[in-house]
């Protein structure tokens, strides 16, 4: 018997895998559908489905299929709505029962009832009495023992322990030496703390070196540090736990020697990926004979600035450095105040502009605590001051970021700006016209400032607050000179004169 979603196609398969066999019978229910976790979804209609032996074989699990099988299977299950599951086992069980006992078929029915299994005669197989009253019998022999077991006193001691049983290892409790214990709590104890390890005593019976040896051997140590054929912070050898003797005491000298100056050879590897790419025999060129120390030591670089939280990290206390401020005191304003200590912006007006908006968003970031922001601005700080360090120039600048650059040719100039706005799209037009009202207020009140002090054109002068008398002073007439006269009198003058 098999339950299946109330499907036709699955109706149809069914039928056509009993071709060959009896006819299948089917009955309709429903079932409560759960998912994975056991989450109830609701009932789904369902199908029993009562079939022949001989269709065992066309049902395959859905583990065996592979490859092309599994592309072109096609999976019809239980569902409620739009969420897939798996039908109560429980209540499955009891559809099923409840479909045998009343609406199945009498003859197909007795397949499915059970019976104790009887033998040819229809008796049911007798036991033989031999076997019984040797059963009988062993439980009478182990009830006796375990009764005498309970009635004998708990007072005698466990055997004492020797070495050759247990090893060196000592006992817990010594024996013949109760104190003050009574023989039954003593028994007792020993009992609960039973059989030690048969290694844990070894180690406390090692003996140490000789103390003479021990003075040489620090000798030595001491003498391979002064001349730098050893680390400073090699473990003295009696600290060492060694049972051989003096050969493997130097076997030990031998093998510390060796990792040493196996350790100069190579040299420690950093733990920074982009030092470790700058690390090697030339680096204090800068440059290697090979051409590719930089392009790996490029690569690194740009992998690490994508943990922008060690950015973050980075920057922050190099900044703290930079200002001489402790940790504690570090607050939102840290970068204001770089910016305005440390970096040459004066010449850069745009570059001030773009730094100053850095330096408040680093403000806002860190009043969030969001390390990815603050990684990011980071980034940008460092290329800003870059640039201004070098008067504009953008290549070491840019390539602090870590980005790729950008694409020139796809940008477009100034004359060539889409649309008649000529204001950002980004913004919303009303924050356009209230900045655009705020500079037309600030040119009024510049020309209203110019104009203070100053005398209007085509006024009158003021008059002399002091006197209310008109003035005395007669203004004389010129004398016109006859016409073509005026030079040759006065040369006539200076003649007579003379």
């Amino acid at each position: 018997m098999v339950i299946c979603a109330a499907e036709e196609d699955l109706r149809q398969a069914l039928q056509q895998a009993c071709l060959l066999s009896e006819e299948p019978m089917f009955s309709d229910c429903a079932v409560q559908v759960l998912t994975q976790r056991g989450r109830a979804l609701g009932e789904a209609p369902a199908v029993l489905a009562d079939l022949g032996w001989g269709c065992a074989g066309q049902f395959t699990p859905l583990t065996a299929l592979r490859g092309q099988a599994l592309k072109q299977a096609t999976f019809l299950g239980f569902a409620v709505g739009e969420e897939k599951g798996r039908p109560h086992a429980q209540q499955a069980l009891d559809l099923a029962a409840a479909w045998v006992l009343s609406g199945m078929a009498e003859e197909t029915a007795q397949e499915y009832a059970t019976a104790e299994e009887e033998d040819i005669d229809g008796d049911p197989c007798p036991t033989p009495p031999a076997a019984s009253e040797e059963l009988q019998e062993r439980i009478r022999t182990l009830e006796a023992e375990l009764a005498a077991a309970r009635a004998q006193p708990k007072t005698a001691l466990p055997p004492q322990r020797t070495v050759e049983t247990y090893g060196k290892t000592p006992a817990l409790f010594k024996a013949n030496r109760t104190g003050s214990v009574a023989a039954t709590e003593m028994g007792k104890l020993v009992s609960m703390a039973g059989n030690p390890p048969p290694r844990t005593g070894r180690h406390e019976q090692r003996r140490g070196l000789d103390p003479a040896t021990i003075a040489a051997t620090q000798d030595g140590l001491q003498a391979e540090i002064e001349k730098e054929a050893a680390e400073p912070d090699l473990a003295p050898l009696e600290d060492l736990q060694l049972g051989g003797g003096a050969l493997s005491h130097l076997l030990v000298s031998q093998l510390q020697q060796n990792a040493i100056l196996l350790q100069k050879l190579i040299g420690s590897k950093p733990s920074d990926p982009v030092l470790g790419a700058l690390a090697g025999p030339d680096n204090a060129s800068g440059s290697s004979s090979a051409g590719v120390k930089g392009c790996i030591a490029r690569e690194a670089y740009c992998r690490a600035t994508t943990d922008l939280t060690m950015v973050a990290s980075a920057v922050r206390k190099n900044a703290l450095t930079e200002l001489g401020m402790e940790s504690s005191r570090e607050d939102g304003s840290v970068m204001r105040r770089y910016i305005e200590r440390r970096i040459p912006l004066a010449d850069h007006r745009l570059l001030c502009h773009v730094a100053t908006l850095a330096a408040e968003g680093w403000a806002v970031a860190f009043q969030s605590q969001n390390q990815e922001m603050l990684g990011f601005l980071g980034i940008m700080l460092m290329f800003i001051e870059q640039v201004a360090l070098d008067q504009g120039k953008l290549q070491l600048g840019w390539l602090l970021t870590g980005l790729a650059e950008p694409n020139h040719q796809v940008h477009f100039s100034h004359r060539k700006k889409p649309g008649l706005k000529p204001f950002s799209r980004l913004a919303n037009p009303v924050w356009v016209s209230a900045n655009l009202a705020y500079l037309r207020d600030l040119d009024f009140m510049e020309s209203r400032m110019e104009q203070v002090g100053k005398k209007k054109p085509g006024a009158l002068p003021d008059a002399d607050p002091e006197s209310d008398k008109p003035s005395t002073k007669t203004k004389t007439p010129k004398k016109k000179n006859p016409k073509g006269k005026g030079k040759g009198n006065e040369a006539d003058a200076k003649d007579s004169e003379a």
